[in-house]
């Protein structure tokens, strides 16, 4: 994110978005015309969280990971077989973390399953919905 807010801050937005847009987590849904149209309206209407000085990160004390053992709610994680490996290898530990967690992978898809794969994410939601209620 660092290469996008120097960007945004020596180019231009128009800049930031093109670089943004290009990132490897979003290569299947920017494959996609009717993605890859829709992403572009998102991150341009977005496009001034790029001007911030720094990309908010709030530290958490313990560690978030550490704390994953708390959350006792039934809890659905969705990730995209074509995410980027750490997002893919933070779903796991969150999955694994959480005892009461349900991983689904929905292949062919990336960092946005919902906007990628929307049949198969909305079934996902619904069946795991159902099997809690």
């Amino acid at each position: 994110m660092n290469a996008v807010f120097s960007t945004a801050a020596q180019k231009g937005l128009p800049a930031a978005v093109e670089l943004w847009l290009t990132n490897p987590m979003v290569a299947v849904a920017m494959s996609n015309d009717g993605t890859k149209e829709l992403l572009t309206k998102m991150v341009n209407d977005n496009s001034g969280i790029f001007l911030m000085r720094f990309w908010p990160i709030e530290r958490m004390d313990p560690p978030g990971l550490q704390s994953l053992k708390e959350i006792k709610t039934p809890t659905l994680i969705i990730v995209g077989d074509k995410d980027t490996p750490l997002i893919r290898e933070l779903a796991g530990a969150a999955a694994s973390g959480i005892s009461s967690a349900k991983q689904i992978v929905i292949p062919d898809a990336d960092h946005l399953p919902q906007m990628e794969k929307p049949a198969e994410f909305n079934k996902a939601v619904l069946d795991f919905l159902k099997g809690i209620s």
